[in-house]
This record gives C-alpha cells, sequence and structure tokens, in this order.
C-alpha cells in the first residue's frame, strides 16, 4: 500500500480527480472516506479566501468581478464534489457612475465656491455635462413635517440621516428622497453618519430596486457626503444664500448576473436545509461578505467530506447576486426555486460572518474597538428551537456581543421571500459602523473570528440535521420563551445607547428611536422593551413614535439578558409647538 501511494501513476491520477472522486479513491483502499474533523476548520484558510475575494476586486452585480467571483465560488464546489452545481444566470439594470462633483457657491468662502468630497446615491438619475446648478434648502431630517415647513420647488434638498443599528438610514424610513422629487426638487444631498473620512454608499431608497421603479424613482440626481461635511455645509447654509452644483455622470443598462447553486444529497432526499449568502459587495468588502463567503465555503467544504449515508437531510448552497441593489437575487431564486420551500426545514443565511467590534466614541467620533467581536443579531422566525441552537452556539464560541432578533418583524439581509413563504430561518450577522464604506477592509476581520463563527455554524446545522423537520417546523413563530425571574448571580455589565431622531422635534413629528449599540460578555440579550410615560410598550430594536403635543418626554430602554436580569437607560423626547403662520 505504501509502494501504491509513492507510484508515479497513483499521484497523476489525485492530481486530475476531484474531492468527491479522491474521497471515493480512498475509501475504496481503505474502507472509509477521509472526513474534515471541526477542529480542522482554519481560520487562516478562512482568511485566504476572504483575500481572494478582496483580490477579485469591487463585487457589483452584472460586472465581470461579479462573474468571476461566482465561478470562483462554483469552481471550489466542483472541488468539494458538489453536485447538481450551476450558474442560474438573470436579467437586471446596471447602474454605472462614471463622474460626480459637488461644488459649493457661497459670498463666505474664499473664491466664493469650493468643493466637498461626495459619493452617488446610487440608481439616481445623471446630470448633463454641466450639472444641476440651484439654491441648498436644508430639510433637517427630511420628516413629513419638514417638507411642509419649506419650500424646495426647483431647489436642492441638504437632508441628515442616520443609520439605524449601523445600516439602515433614517431617511429611507422618512422616504425623504420620494418626498424630495414629489415637492419638485431637482436634486439631493444626503448627509450620513458614518466614521470619520468615510462615506456611506447606498441607493436611493431601499423601497424601489426592481426594473420597473428604478427609473421611476430615480429622477434627480442624489449624493452622498461625510457627518462632518455636511456639519460645515449646513453651518453655511444658516449664514444665507448658499448654491451648489451638483454633477453626476451615470448609465443605467442591462445586464445579465448570476446566483448560484450546488447540491449534497442526504438520506431525507425531501428534507432541505438551504444555506445562503450574497455574493456581491461594496468596496473590498471584508465585513460584508467577504467573510461570510468565506465561511459558506468553509461549509460546503466540511460537510461535503460526509458520507451521503451520515447527512440526514439534504444540503442546499445557494450564492445571490444583487443583495446590495435590493436583494434582488434572492427574490429571483424564491421565484424560480418555491416549490422547494416546503421542503426546507431551516433557511439559514450567511452574512456579516466575523469581524471586529467597534463604536464611534464622542464627542470626536473616533472609532474605537470593544476587544469584543462586531455587535450580532441571531435572527430567527421566533423559533424557540433555533434560538436554543444559536444560543448554544454563541456561548461555546464565544459570539459576544449577541442579542435575539426576530426575523418575523424583520427579515434583513436575504431572509425576505423565504420568511414571507414561512420557511424556518436563521441568521447569525454583525454589521459595523464601516458597512458599506471604502474602510470595510480586511484589517476589520481577523482569522480566529471566522473561525469560530464557522465552527459555531457547524454546531447549528449539525443540530438542524439531528432534529427531526417536524419539530423545527412545529415551533415556527410560537415565540422566544423569556425568563420569569432575574438570576442575580449572573448579572453582568451591558453598556448601550439609543437615539431620538429628530430631537427636538415639532409636534405631530414621527420620530425614530432605535437602540445605536451595546457591548456585553457571556450572556445574550433576549429582550429589547420601550416604554413611553403614557405606558405604550414595544418590543423590537426600532420604534417609531409619534409626538401629537409639545412637551417633554421621557423614553426608556430596557434590555433582558438570557438569565432574566434587566438593564435600563432614559433618555428624554423634546416636541416644540407648530409655528404659528
Amino acid at each position: 500500500m505504501v509502494n501504491l501511494f509513492l507510484s508515479d501513476a497513483f499521484v497523476k491520477i489525485l492530481k486530475i480527480v476531484s474531492k468527491k472522486e479522491y474521497n471515493t479513491i480512498i475509501h475504496g483502499f481503505f474502507g472509509g472516506r477521509l472526513m474534515k474533523s471541526l477542529e480542522e476548520i482554519s481560520g487562516s484558510r478562512l482568511y485566504d479566501y476572504m483575500t481572494d475575494f478582496i483580490n477579485i476586486g469591487w463585487r457589483r452585480p452584472g460586472t465581470p468581478e461579479a462573474h468571476k467571483t461566482a465561478k470562483y465560488i462554483l469552481k471550489h464546489f466542483d472541488e468539494f464534489g458538489l453536485e447538481d452545481t450551476r450558474l442560474e444566470p438573470f436579467e437586471m439594470l446596471l447602474y454605472e457612475p462614471t463622474e460626480w462633483k459637488l461644488t459649493i457657491k457661497c459670498d463666505l468662502l474664499p473664491n466664493h465656491e469650493t468643493e466637498i468630497r461626495c459619493f452617488p446615491l446610487w440608481h439616481t438619475k445623471a446630470t448633463e455635462t454641466e450639472g444641476i446648478d440651484a439654491e441648498i434648502v436644508h430639510v433637517g431630517w427630511g420628516t413629513p413635517k419638514e417638507f411642509r415647513k419649506y419650500d424646495v420647488k426647483e431647489k436642492i434638498v441638504l437632508v441628515e440621516s442616520h443609520r439605524m443599528m449601523a445600516f439602515y438610514p433614517t431617511m429611507d424610513f422618512f422616504r425623504s428622497y420620494e418626498k424630495a422629487r414629489q415637492k419638485g426638487a431637482i436634486g439631493l444631498i444626503a448627509i450620513h453618519d458614518t466614521p470619520p473620512n468615510t462615506l456611506f454608499a447606498t441607493y436611493a431608497t431601499r423601497h424601489q430596486t426592481l426594473k420597473d421603479t428604478n427609473q421611476e424613482s430615480g429622477n434627480i440626481p442624489g449624493v452622498v457626503i461625510s457627518h462632518e461635511a455636511g456639519k460645515y455645509l449646513k453651518t453655511l447654509v444658516q449664514q444665507g444664500n448658499v448654491r451648489a452644483n451638483l454633477k453626476l455622470i451615470a448609465s443605467i443598462k442591462t445586464a445579465m448576473t448570476d446566483n448560484l447553486i450546488g447540491k449534497l444529497e442526504g438520506k431525507k432526499k425531501e428534507e432541505i436545509i438551504l444555506v445562503g449568502t450574497h455574493i456581491d459587495s461594496w468596496f473590498d468588502g471584508a465585513i460584508d461578505n467577504a467573510g461570510g463567503n468565506a465561511g459558506f465555503l468553509e461549509l460546503a467544504d466540511y460537510y461535503s467530506q460526509i458520507p451521503e449515508k451520515q447527512r440526514e437531510k439534504t444540503m442546499i448552497f445557494a450564492g445571490f447576486a444583487g443583495h446590495e441593489v435590493g436583494s434582488i437575487g434572492v427574490i429571483e431564486f424564491a421565484r424560480k426555486h418555491h416549490s422547494w420551500f416546503n421542503k426546507i426545514t431551516t433557511y439559514c443565511m450567511v452574512d456579516g460572518f466575523g469581524s471586529k467590534g467597534y463604536i464611534l466614541e464622542s464627542p470626536g467620533r473616533e472609532p474605537m474597538e470593544t476587544r469584543l467581536d462586531e455587535a450580532k443579531g441571531l435572527f430567527t422566525t421566533e423559533n424557540q428551537v433555533l434560538f436554543n441552537f444559536l444560543s448554544d452556539a454563541a456561548f461555546k464560541y464565544r459570539l459576544f456581543p449577541s442579542m435575539h432578533v426576530s426575523a418575523v418583524k424583520g427579515a434583513f439581509s436575504d431572509l425576505g421571500p423565504l420568511v414571507a413563504a414561512n420557511v424556518p430561518s436563521i441568521m447569525v450577522i454583525s454589521k459595523g459602523i464601516f458597512y458599506h464604506t471604502i474602510q470595510d477592509t480586511a484589517d476589520k476581520v481577523l482569522a480566529l473570528q471566522l473561525e469560530r463563527t464557522t465552527k459555531a455554524h457547524v454546531e447549528i446545522l449539525d443540530k438542524i440535521h439531528q432534529t427531526p423537520s417536524n419539530v423545527i417546523k412545529a415551533a415556527d413563530r410560537k415565540g422566544i420563551k423569556l425568563p420569569t425571574q432575574p438570576d442575580l448571580n449572573k448579572r453582568g455589565s451591558i453598556h448601550f445607547s439609543f437615539d431620538i431622531t429628530p430631537n427636538p422635534m415639532v409636534e405631530g413629528t414621527t420620530a425614530l428611536i432605535y437602540l445605536t449599540s451595546y457591548t456585553c460578555e457571556d450572556r445574550i440579550i433576549v429582550d429589547l422593551r420601550w416604554t413611553l410615560e403614557n405606558g405604550y410598550e414595544l418590543h423590537s430594536p426600532i420604534l417609531p413614535q409619534r409626538f401629537g403635543k409639545s412637551g417633554q418626554y421621557k423614553v426608556r430602554l430596557t434590555l433582558m439578558d438570557n438569565f432574566g436580569n434587566e438593564y435600563f437607560l432614559e433618555k428624554t423626547a423634546f416636541v416644540i409647538k407648530k409655528a404659528r403662520k
């Protein structure tokens, strides 16, 4: 047997066969298959995968880099021995900005003008070569009340926006872009609260991203500027008349992009575990989502080395394109494969996999490492069985800080179509302050974090394999059982904060009250509760609240950990009377 391994012919065979065929050969010679143990999951290999994705370039759907990414994953699927591997191309609208510039004109400036660094607001209308030139009107946070206060017709709107939970812009909730175009504005400048020297990359609205609405919604040009540049521009506007020349040269054309699929058959052919990930990104996209793509590949490799007779359920690994332009990939996947949905035991979305934790330290807003992981959301479709799997893995592999989030109330990332179809779903996700900025780079991720998070997913997926599908489905949407009494011996330290936007506000305004950050170790936040003075309560990371009368209102946020201990913080919402004409 030793001589056989040393023979040139045998070595040549091993060089040309796939991993699946290789394992079959080994099985034939030794009566067993070489399986990867959990300990063999390697942070360095995961990090190499991640940097391979980064080195491909900006992986925008519909571009050569996106096609290369899909083929890279499919090549590894074939090497691992997955079956029915294929690309599933579909048509999309490719938005391509080529030139953008924001010039501010004001008598208070040297030479009466200056340029402010900006970035295109994706899927907004292009200008002519000379750009558009108009007066700037600051509409605060872009609430309906504020838009009623100002005449924006034939002007450029300046709107402020905070990223709720580091990713969801308040201007999207207030529909500020749509309001601007409906009121006759000819352009929009958005201020976002990203870290200093970064610009937030996003599209005009998260609610209009498909073919028939892209061109409709994008009928005024828009750009994004930084928090610091926004403070500067707001101060200028307060001093008097300020104009801007906004230039955005861009085109929209049809293009093809690719979803991809690979399968591992299990003993139970009609019971499916779907593992999905989005394969596109902004910029390097280390956190979002090259790290997740690395974990996705490692999971496919790991489970490919388990013999079919030992895999309880069939596994489908799906890569979705177009997440960053409205989750068009998973929408296309759902349209094409809806017949699978009643067979799916659990859908596991892999996104924002493992990265360092940061907070923006006031008053300078400098990024500060927490020395923990980035805060994670443990998403389930309010399923106690699945939450137990996530919770056990979080403690075993120290995925802290972590908080349970209802995927039913917030089907974020690419959960939407499957959650809507009542498929039991989970996701362990972290998106921090560098989300969708040029600083989402490899140095924000540690190999050990990728390794721990991947092993945690193996632990979770193994339990899903071992648990009867009817048990998982019976627990779905039934809620998470909360502790009834605190265990004071397990009380720990939780640091958290929330924001009220806008604050102060005019009476009748709907404000957004939302968690901004939290850090904790050795415990999972299992409940988040907002309480207002009138006794109203809501369990959700975001509380939209309309304040109809002027005054001061106490807002309390209470977090409960898995040991039943509660921690609270209070702030005041200030509401002023509407100005009388």
